[in-house]
C-alpha cells in the first residue's frame, strides 16, 4: 500500500506541475514497472492527426524498434476492441488465451498483462499495458488496482492537455473568422523580427485592410 501511494503521489505531482504529457506517461510507466512483478510496459495513445492509436511510450519490451510503426483502430482487432470496451482486461495463468492474444503479446516478449483503459468522460485516449513473462503467473488485486489508478491519472493528464490545447487554439484564433488573432500575429511577428536580427537577414511584412469587413 505504501508503494502504491508513493507511485500515485509521484504521478499526481507531475500532473499538478503541468509536466508535458509524454513526461507524465513515462513517469506513470516507470512507477508501474517498479513493482517487481512487472517487467515491461507500453502506453497506447490516440494520434491527434489520424485518430488511430499507436504506441508512444514503452519500457522493457523485446522488439522495441518495430513498435512505433504499429497502428490500431478503435473497435478493430484485439487492441481496438479493448480501447472501445473501456474495461480493464487481465491476461495471466487464470485466463483463456486465444491466437489474437498470443499474436498481440509476442512482440513484447511477455505472456501476462494488465490492460487498463485511459479514458474519461466517454473519451477513449488509449491503453496502459504492463506485464511480465513469468510462467504460471497470476496477478494480485493490488496489481490490478495500481494499473487502473495509473491509467485514470493518465486520463486526467490527457484531458488537461486537450483542454490546454483548446485554450491555446482559442487564443490564437479570432472567434468570428477562425483566422489568427491580432495577439497571435503580433507574437509571430516579433519572433520573425528576432530571427532576422539573429541571422542578419531582411524581414518584411504586409498589412492588408479590408473595407466594410463586418458587413
Amino acid at each position: 500500500k505504501i508503494g502504491m501511494l508513493t507511485s500515485l503521489m509521484d504521478i499526481s505531482n507531475s500532473i499538478a506541475q503541468n509536466f508535458p504529457l509524454d513526461v507524465i506517461m513515462k513517469t506513470a510507466l516507470r512507477n508501474c514497472l517498479q513493482r517487481h512483478d512487472m517487467t515491461a510496459g507500453i502506453v497506447i495513445f490516440k494520434d491527434r492527426a489520424t485518430h488511430d492509436f499507436r504506441i508512444v511510450v514503452y519500457e522493457g519490451v523485446r522488439d522495441s524498434r518495430s513498435l512505433t510503426s504499429l497502428r490500431f483502430r478503435l473497435g478493430e482487432g484485439l487492441v481496438g476492441q479493448l480501447i472501445l470496451k473501456q474495461q480493464t482486461e487481465v491476461i495471466d495463468r487464470s485466463s483463456a488465451v486465444d491466437r489474437a492474444v498470443s499474436d498481440f503479446l509476442a512482440p513484447f516478449g511477455i505472456c501476462n498483462v494488465i490492460c487498463a483503459p485511459i479514458s474519461t468522460k466517454g473519451n477513449a485516449y488509449g491503453l496502459l499495458v504492463t506485464g511480465n513473462a513469468r510462467e504460471r503467473h497470476v496477478f494480485s488485486q493490488g496489481h490490478k488496482e495500481l494499473i487502473q489508478l495509473m491509467a485514470k491519472h493518465l486520463a486526467i493528464a490527457a484531458f488537461n492537455d486537450e483542454m490546454s490545447r483548446e485554450m491555446e487554439r482559442r487564443v490564437e484564433a479570432d472567434p468570428l473568422t477562425g483566422l489568427f488573432s491580432q495577439a497571435y500575429a503580433r507574437g509571430k511577428l516579433q519572433d520573425e523580427v528576432n530571427r532576422s536580427l539573429k541571422e542578419q537577414r531582411p524581414c518584411s511584412f504586409i498589412l492588408v485592410g479590408i473595407d466594410l469587413f463586418e458587413d
